[in-house]
């Protein structure tokens, strides 16, 4: 390397150790001011100290603002020299002494911790490794072992040399791995490599995440650029396997509407649901559109019990890549140049749901086994059915209608009874905090009557609408008068409250269970608010009583498969969407071994017995929730989880307070006093107030 031109010169003049430093302090001269009345002490230095970056800065910044005492160089005594730099920083001490393994006799070192290697490969490469051995030396009675100095690693497989503890021999190096075969040109993927990303691709592990958990397993992980490339390279086939396999779902859909005598291109039933990577509230001071980036929209079918999902799209605007090239001076608009991972513009309305329903539908309409759909379940506050509605209709085969999902109906009358205005004699209590807390239990309680009433009837009148909307309109005086403790009307307009089996108020405390007082006021209240979900047009909106319960229940399948707080995952969040429906689809097990056959890896003996047990558990799980004795628990459970709020929240479980309340709650003091308990004098007034 060529000398800069001085540096010579400038060599010269440096500062050497022993010189003296040319300046000279400078001192003050009295210029007739009046000397200060307290003077500082002469400062001595004790010690001069040479910190890391991270020490120097916590000892001279402060996370407090204003007048605060930190570090200054007239003050302290000691004085800090520039810090020094470490690579490392502290976690070179702390790994330092445990970094390599044993030396041997030749100077190499033994590889320590684990490796995820092909059990079958590394036999037979250790095996010949010992053959070669004892040709060159049959005297030499040392161990082989993996030297470290020799290994290379292939993202999470390794390739190791085995040498001798005694002799120079080094056997040559090999791979501990196997590759999946690809058509086109380049190395092939190590199967590892492949497991690993279909791993992450059914699980919520991010690349970091999996470096973390393989790092406290003393297993050396991938990069993170090698777990992006082979995350870019998997990403693609589980989408072709996923859109592949919804395909095959749509056709079972198909072969169940012939088996039932029907044609095959018969309309169906279906739900529609669509989830975003951030809430769409709280947005304010944070940017003008909506604050989501990503929306995944899902069609589930309602023709077979397991309601498969047959269609699904993902809309994106994150893209990482057109973000590097615009900072680096490139004019490159998203979605449209290469390697573009958005599928929309940045200026997109994510909020649309019209568009992802009309989207939903092409694909229906245009991909493998197309179908058709005649009524799609939504819930009441999108406009998905409008966009799908429209795409179905310019098809000319079916006209779709809009359905209603009862469980959002039942929530939104619920907050309209909880914000209803009623007198402050409707509930037992005296103060207006009891009185709202009561309200709220009261809005949870009626709104799910209503919903049962509902359903009960339909049943009994073998949903016949017209006499549903008759009996129904008739009920709703009686659930009035049922909560004032008058249960004359129930045997005969009520579904729910009967002889043998009364209403047991799951939502309400002990002292508001009969004995509510409405005024006529707010009887016209609480029935205007409850005719709106009972009217005719929502009860028909209603009356083959689906939900869009499914469809939700995929959202959870995406948090799954996505980690916490996502909104990053510019790439391949798409990718990991199409894993988890594939795993909603098939369940985890069947899932799993789909995908591994998709991508050429073979499952040994001991994984295909794992995945048939991880198989059957969900198959039985997934049984054992729709059982009358799960639902009926987990109803007894919900009451139970109600009364102990009451219990312990005094305020709604007491109204006024009993003369002597502390002495007659204990039962020994019951017991001195001739009196019975609390809990056996609340038994029995519970007993007294039944309405049979």
């Amino acid at each position: 390397m060529a000398r800069r031109k001085g540096m010579r010169a400038r060599r010269k003049s440096t500062f050497k150790p022993g010189n003296k430093h040319a300046c000279t302090p400078i001192e003050c001269k009295d210029s007739g001011s009046a000397p200060s009345a307290i003077e500082s002490p002469p400062i001595t230095v004790t010690a001069y100290k040479r910190l890391t970056r991270q020490e120097y800065d916590s000892v001279v910044t402060s996370p407090v603002k204003g007048e605060h005492p930190t570090y200054h160089p007239k003050v302290a005594n000691t004085v800090l020299l520039r810090p020094k730099q470490e690579r490392g920083g502290s976690v070179d001490s702390v790994i330092a002494a445990s970094a390599c393994g044993a030396k041997t006799n030749t100077g190499y070192s033994e590889v320590e911790g684990y490796r995820l290697i092909h059990m079958a490969t590394f036999v037979r490469a250790y095996h010949a490794a010992v053959i070669e051995h004892k040709r060159m030396n049959n005297r030499c009675g040392g161990l082989l072992v993996a030297l470290s100095e020799f290994e290379e690693k292939w993202g999470a497989g390794v390739r190791e040399a085995f040498g001798c503890t005694m002799c120079e021999f080094v056997s040559n190096v090999g791979a501990l791995f196997r590759e999946v075969k690809q058509d086109k040109p380049g190395r092939n993927p190590a199967d590892i490599n492949v497991g690993l990303q279909l791993a992450l691709h059914n699980t919520s592990l991010s690349s970091t995440g999996a470096r973390k958990f393989l790092g406290c397993l003393s297993v050396p992980g991938p990069s993170m650029s090698a777990l992006q490339r082979s995350a870019n390279t998997f990403g693609p086939k589980m989408e072709a396997e996923n859109e592949k396999d919804m395909a095959e779902k749509r056709g079972v859909v198909k072969d169940t509407l012939e088996l039932r005598g029907r044609p095959r291109d018969t309309p169906i039933y279906a739900e529609y649901d669509r989830q975003y990577n951030n809430p769409l509230r709280n947005a304010r001071k944070r940017t003008p559109f909506a604050p989501a980036t990503q929306s995944r929209d899902v069609i589930v079918e309602n023709t077979t019990p397991n309601k498969y999902v047959i269609s699904f799209n993902h809309t994106n605007k994150l893209c990482a890549l057109g973000d590097a090239k615009r900072r680096r001076g490139e004019k490159v608009l998203c979605p449209g140049h290469e390697g573009c991972s958005a599928n929309v513009p940045p200026d997109h309305n994510m909020g649309d749901e019209e568009s992802g329903g009309a989207t939903c539908a092409r694909k229906l309409l245009e991909g493998d086994n197309p179908i058709a759909v005649e009524f799609l379940t939504t819930d009441a506050d999108g406009k998905a059915a409008r966009g799908f509605g429209r795409v179905m209709d310019s098809t000319g085969s079916v006209k779709t209608e809009n359905l209603l999902d009862g469980t959002h109906l039942t929530r939104s009358l619920c907050r309209a009874l909880t914000g209803a205005k009623l007198s402050n004699g409707v509930f037992p209590v005296k103060t207006a905090a009891r009185r709202q807390q009561l309200q709220k239990r009261f809005a949870e309680d009626l709104s799910n009557r209503v919903q049962a009433e509902i359903d009960a009837c339909r049943e009994q009148k073998e949903y016949k609408e017209a006499e549903v909307e008759r009996a129904i309109a008739k009920c709703i005086d009686c659930i009035m008068t049922c909560y004032t403790g008058d249960h004359s009307r129930c045997t005969q307009e009520s579904f729910v409250c009967q002889r043998a089996s009364p209403y047991r108020f799951p939502y309400l405390p002990r002292i508001a269970k009969g004995s509510l007082t409405f005024t006529e006021s707010d009887r016209a209240t609480l029935k205007r608010i409850v005719t709106v979900r009972t009217s005719r047009k929502v009860l028909r909106s209603t009356r083959f009583a689906t939900s869009t319960q499914k469809a939700e229940s995929v959202n959870s399948a995406f948090k799954m498969t996505n980690p916490k707080g996502s909104a990053t995952f510019s790439r391949n969040s798409r990718h990991r969407d199409h894993s988890a429906i594939h795993s909603v689809n098939n369940g985890p097990g069947e899932s799993i071994a789909r995908k591994m056959s998709a991508v050429g890896l073979k499952l040994s003996k001991g994984s295909a017995f794992m995945l048939k047990e991880m198989q059957k558990k969900h198959n039985y799980d997934k049984a054992r929730r729709k059982t009358i004795a799960y639902r009926t628990r987990r109803a007894h459970l919900r009451e139970k989880r109600y009364r102990l709020h009451s219990r312990k929240n005094g305020g709604i479980s007491a109204s006024v307070y009993r003369t002597d309340q502390l002495l007659h709650d204990h039962g020994y003091a019951c017991r001195q006093q001739g009196v019975a308990p609390a809990a056996s004098r609340d038994q029995q007034s519970e007993d007294e107030s039944k309405p049979w």
